[in-house]
C-alpha cells in the first residue's frame, strides 16, 4: 500500500503542475484586469514583454510539453509499481510453493528410507538425503559417499567401476552390494544433466518379503496339488469351467467319462454332463453375478451308470464367473448325507473336548449346538440349552448372572453380538468381570447364515502376564541394586540392557552407557583403562559374530589405575551377548595375602617334617646300641646284680622301649606323609585284632583294674588289611582309652556291619568312660604332639594321629566325639574291599 499511496501523491502533484502552466499559457486579455501595482511595474512591464508576439507563443508551447511528459512519466512510474508488486506477489506465492515442493520431497524421502547423493562434474560428492534410523546406512552421513568404510572391498571395487563408467559414458548403475554388518542395499545411478545422482536403498526387507510371498506361493501350490489329488482319487466327476462352459480342470472320473486324453482339457462341460435346462439357469445366474446350487436328474452321458444326481455352484468374482460341478449317483447321495451326519458328530466330539466355550446359532438366532464348557463357563443348565434357546434368552441370563463387563453399556454389548450374523469379519473384544475372570470373546458369521460364539478364559494367561511384568520390574531392580556391573548387548551391537554399575566401574558417563549405543563406543574408554588391550578386542568381536558356535571369555583384567577386574562375556540366544564386570581388587589382595601365608606354613611343615625324621633316624642309632648293652647287662652270664641294679637295669630297658615306639611312630607318620608307606593285606578276623591288641595292653589293664567288653556283630566277615598296620591302630585305641579312664571302669569295643557299596564297610567303635574332652581338644585330638589334658600319663600325641593317617591309606575314615566328664568315642570305618573301594571321605553318622 506504501507504493500505491506514493504513486498516487505523483499524479495529483503533476496534475497541479500541469494545471498551473495551463493557466499560465492563456492569453492576458483572458485574465482578470487588476489595478497597476507601482512596485511591480517594473516586472510587468518585463513579463509582458516576454508574454507578447514569438515569445508568448514558445513559452506556451514549452509549458504544455512540460506538463504533458510529466503526466506521461507519472502514468508510466504507476505502471511500473503495479507491476513490480505483482511480480514480487508471484514470487512469494513461488516460494511458498517451492517450500512446500520442498517438504514433500522430504517426507517422500523419510518415507522411502533411501539414502541419496549427487555427483558433480569434478567427482565431489555432495550428500542429498541419508536416513538416521536404517541401520544399512552410516551412522555419521558424512561417511555416504566413502564406499571404503562401511561397504565390503570386493563390492567397493566393482562400484567404483560402474561410477567411473556412468561418469564417462553416461552407463546407468543397478548394483547390489552387501555392507561390513551383511547387509544387502541395492545402488542406482544415472546422470541428471551435468551432475550424477546416486539412489542407495535398504533391500533386507525385500528379501524377507520376498522369501516370504515364495513360501505362501510353495504353500498354496502344495496345497492346490493335494487337493487335486484328493479329487483324483474320488470316482464321480469334478469339474471347474468357465462362462463360455469350457473345462479348466477335471479329475480323473471326468476325464473317462467324456475326455480320453488329459490333452483334451478344453471341451464343453455341457457335452459331459448335465441337461439344457440346468445350463440355461446356469447362464441366466451368470447375468447377474449370483449363485446357484440344484440338484435335478442328468443325463449319464457315455457312462451308462444310469440316472445321475449333478449339483453345480456358479459365483462372480471381480468380475470373472468360474462354475465348479460334481456328478454324483443317486444311490451315493445318501450315503454322503449319512457321511455329513457322521462329520458334524465327531466335529461336535472335538468341540465338547476343547477348553474353548464355543455356542452356535442358525439363521433364525436359536442355538443348534453348545459345548460342555459353555455350560460350566456360565452355569447353564443343560436342559434349557438343550431347547434350543433364541439368543436374547442366553444374553439375558448372561446379563442377570453379572457375568458380563459392568460398563453400563448394555445396548453396545447386545449389538456385539447381534451383527456377528451379517458381519464379514470376526469381531473380538475382551471381557474383565466382577469375580475377577478375563474371557477373550470373539462372534464370528456361519456359512448357514447364523453366528457363532467362542469364549476364551484367560485370566490365567493374565495372571502370568501380570507376574511376567512384576518378575521384569524385580528384575530391574535386582540388577540395579548387583554391585557387578551387567550389560547385554544385541546381535547389532546395540546396548540393549545395562545397570548403574556397569557405568561406574568402567567411569563412564550416563550418556555413554544409555540403551542404543554400540558396544565400540562404549569399550573406546575401557581400551584406554586396560593394560592388554587384546581382550578388549575379542569382547567387541564376539558381540558382533553371528556364528552358530560362539564361545565366551572368561578373563581378569588388570587396569591402569591399579584395579583388577573380572571380566565374563556369555553368549545368549538370539545372537545377544552379556557382559559382567566385577571389582575383584580386594580379593585379589587377600588371595594373595593367602597364597604367601599357605606357601610359608607348607614351607615350615616340609621343615618341620625333615627335621623329625633327620632326628629319628639319629636317635635310632643311640638307643639301639643302649638296649644292646642293657641286654647284655641283664644277661647271667655277664654278672650277678643285686636288687637295686636289677631295678634300674629294667627302667632303662622300659624307658628305651618306649623311646623306640615314639621314634618309630614318628617315622611311619613321615613315611605317610611321604605316600611311601605300603600296605601287606591280608584276611583277619576283626575279634583276633582286637584280642593281639588287648595283649599288649594286659599288665596296664591289671594295674588300672579295667576291663574290656567285646560287642561283635555276627555278621562281621574277615577283614582284608594289613595285620600289623592295624593292630598298631586298635593298640593306639585302647591305650588312649585305658589313658584316659578311671579305675575299675570299663571300655568297650564295638564291631558291626554296614550295607553299601561294594559288599559295605566294618564300623569299629572304641567308647570309654574316661573324663572326656571339652570341644576345643577334640577338635585338636587328630593334631600330631596333641595330647589330652585329662589323660593319666599323656604321651607323645602321635597315636590317633598316625591311627587316622593308616586308616585313611585303607581307604576309611576315622572320627572322634567326646564330652567332658562322659568319655570319648573313637569310630573307625574300613571297607570290606579296600582294593575295589575308593576312600570313604563321608562315613555314616
Amino acid at each position: 500500500m506504501a507504493g500505491h499511496y506514493t504513486s498516487t501523491a505523483t499524479v495529483r502533484s503533476a496534475t497541479l503542475f500541469a494545471t498551473t502552466a495551463l493557466f499560465a499559457a492563456l492569453p492576458a486579455g483572458s485574465r482578470a484586469q487588476t489595478a497597476p501595482d507601482p512596485l511591480a511595474a517594473p516586472h510587468t512591464h518585463i513579463l509582458d514583454g516576454m508574454m507578447s508576439g514569438p515569445m508568448l507563443a514558445m513559452g506556451s508551447a514549452a509549458l504544455i510539453g512540460l506538463s504533458l511528459f510529466t503526466g506521461v512519466f507519472a502514468v508510466s512510474s504507476y505502471v511500473a509499481l503495479r507491476r513490480a508488486k505483482r511480480r514480487a506477489l508471484k514470487s512469494a506465492v513461488s516460494e511458498t510453493r517451492l517450500r512446500a515442493e520442498l517438504d514433500l520431497t522430504q517426507s517422500l524421502l523419510d518415507t522411502s528410507g533411501d539414502g541419496l547423493m549427487m555427483l558433480t562434474e569434478s567427482g565431489e560428492p555432495t550428500v542429498l538425503y541419508c536416513p538416521a534410523e536404517q541401520a544399512a546406512m552410516p551412522d555419521d552421513p558424512q561417511d555416504l559417499p566413502h564406499f571404503a568404510r562401511w561397504i565390503e572391498a570386493d563390492d567397493v571395487a566393482e562400484l567404483s567401476h560402474a561410477i567411473e563408467q556412468l561418469r564417462q559414458t553416461g552407463k546407468r548403475i543397478d548394483l547390489d552390494v552387501r555392507t561390513k554388518g551383511g547387509t544387502l542395499i541395492n545402488i542406482h545411478g544415472r546422470p541428471i544433466g551435468a551432475k550424477l545422482v546416486i539412489r542407495l536403498r535398504d533391500l533386507s526387507r525385500l528379501q524377507r518379503d520376498f522369501a516370504d510371498a515364495l513360501h505362501l506361493c510353495a504353500n498354496l501350490e502344495a496345497e492346490s496339488d493335494h487337493l487335486k489329488q484328493l479329487l483324483n482319487a474320488v470316482d464321480f466327476p469334478v469339474w471347474t469351467a468357465d462362462t463360455a462352459g469350457l473345462v479348466s480342470w477335471s479329475n480323473d472320473a471326468f476325464k473317462q467319462r467324456g475326455v480320453k486324453s488329459a490333452a483334451d482339457g478344453i471341451v464343453s462341460a455341457r457335452s459331459v454332463v448335465g441337461n439344457k435346462t440346468q445350463w440355461g439357469e446356469i447362464d441366466a445366474i451368470h447375468a447377474d453375478g449370483g449363485r446357484i446350487a440344484n440338484s435335478q436328474p442328468a443325463d449319464a452321458g457315455q457312462s451308462g451308470d444310469g440316472d445321475r444326481l449333478v449339483h453345480l455352484r456358479s459365483t462372480t468374482k471381480a468380475g470373472t464367473v468360474v462354475t465348479a460341478g460334481y456328478a454324483v449317483p443317486v444311490s451315493d447321495q445318501t450315503r454322503f448325507e449319512q457321511v455329513l451326519q457322521d462329520v458334524h458328530a465327531i466335529q461336535g466330539r472335538m468341540l465338547n473336548a476343547l477348553n474353548t466355550a464355543v455356542c452356535v446359532f442358525n439363521a433364525e438366532r436359536h442355538v443348534t449346538f453348545y459345548n460342555a464348557a459353555f455350560a460350566e463357563l456360565f452355569g447353564f443348565q443343560r436342559r434349557v440349552l438343550d431347547e434350543h434357546p433364541h439368543e436374547s434368552t442366553v444374553l439375558t441370563y448372561i446379563k442377570s448372572t453379572r457375568q458380563m463387563p459392568e460398563s453400563g453399556n448394555h445396548r453396545g454389548w447386545r449389538e456385539q453380538f447381534t451383527s456377528a450374523y451379517t458381519a464379514s469379519e470376526p469381531i473380538t473384544d475382551d471381557w474383565e468381570l466382577h469375580d475377577g475372570r478375563f474371557l477373550r470373546v470373539i462372534t464370528a458369521p456361519n456359512a448357514d447364515g447364523g453366528a457363532i460364539w467362542l469364549f476364551e478364559n484367560e485370566t490365567e494367561k493374565v495372571e502370568l502376564k501380570s507376574r511376567f511384568t512384576a518378575l521384569t520390574q524385580v528384575r530391574a531392580a535386582t540388577l540395579d541394586a548387583l554391585r557387578e556391573g551387567v550389560a547385554v548387548f544385541g546381535s547389532n551391537g546395540r546396548l540393549q540392557l545395562v545397570n548403574p554399575a556397569f557405568g561406574q566401574l568402567w567411569q563412564l558417563s550416563p550418556d555413554e552407557v544409555k540403551i542404543g549405543a554400540h558396544v565400540k563406543d562404549i569399550t573406546a574408554p575401557i581400551r584406554d583403562l586396560a593394560r592388554d588391550r587384546r581382550v578388549i578386542d575379542q569382547l567387541v568381536g564376539l558381540v558382533g559374530s553371528l556364528g552358530q558356535r560362539r564361545e565366551g571369555i572368561i578373563s581378569r583384567m588388570s587396569l591402569t589405575d591399579e584395579r583388577v577386574i573380572d571380566l565374563i562375556a556369555t553368549p545368549l540366544p538370539g545372537g545377544a551377548t552379556m557382559l559382567t564386570a566385577n571389582d575383584v581388587t580386594a580379593s585379589v589382595g587377600i588371595e594373595d595375602t593367602l597364597r604367601e601365608s599357605n606357601a610359608a606354613l607348607e614351607e615350615a611343615a616340609r621343615i618341620k617334617t625333615t627335621f623329625i625324621k633327620h632326628v629319628s633316624y639319629e636317635l635310632r642309632s643311640p638307643l639301639t646300641s643302649i638296649i644292646g648293652f642293657a641286654q647284655l647287662l641283664d644277661d647271667e652270664e655277664t654278672g650277678p646284680l643285686n636288687e637295686r641294679q636289677r631295678d634300674y637295669l629294667n627302667f632303662v630297658l622300659s624307658s628305651t622301649q618306649s623311646l623306640v615306639a615314639l621314634v618309630d611312630s614318628i617315622l611311619d607318620l613321615a613315611t605317610v606323609d611321604a605316600g611311601i608307606l605300603t600296605l601287606s593285606l591280608d584276611t583277619i578276623a576283626p575279634l583276633k585284632l582286637v584280642e593281639d591288641a588287648e595283649l599288649g595292653l594286659k599288665d596296664r589293664l591289671l594295674d588300672a583294674g579295667i576291663t574290656i567288653d567285646h560287642v561283635l556283630d555276627p555278621a562281621v566277615p574277615e577283614l582284608v588289611v594289613d595285620e600289623t598296620r592295624m593292630r598298631q591302630v586298635l593298640y593306639n585305641l585302647l591305650s588312649n582309652a585305658v589313658a584316659s579312664s578311671r579305675p575299675g571302669s570299663k571300655v568297650r569295643v564295638k564291631t558291626r556291619r554296614e550295607q553299601g557299596a561294594n559288599g559295605g564297610r566294618v564300623v569299629v567303635s572304641v567308647i570309654d568312660q574316661g573324663r572326656g574332652m571339652n570341644t576345643a581338644q577334640a577338635k585338636a585330638a587328630f593334631e600330631p604332639f596333641e595330647t589330652g589334658q585329662n589323660t593319666v600319663g599323656n604321651g607323645a600325641g602321635l597315636g590317633l594321629t598316625l591311627s587316622r593317617a593308616l586308616v585313611e591309606l585303607h581307604g576309611g575314615t576315622m572320627q572322634l566325639w567326646s564330652r567332658e566328664g562322659l568319655g570319648t568315642v573313637v569310630r573307625c570305618v574300613l571297607p570290606l574291599n579296600p582294593e575295589e573301594s575308593a576312600p570313604l571321605d563321608q562315613a555314616a553318622e
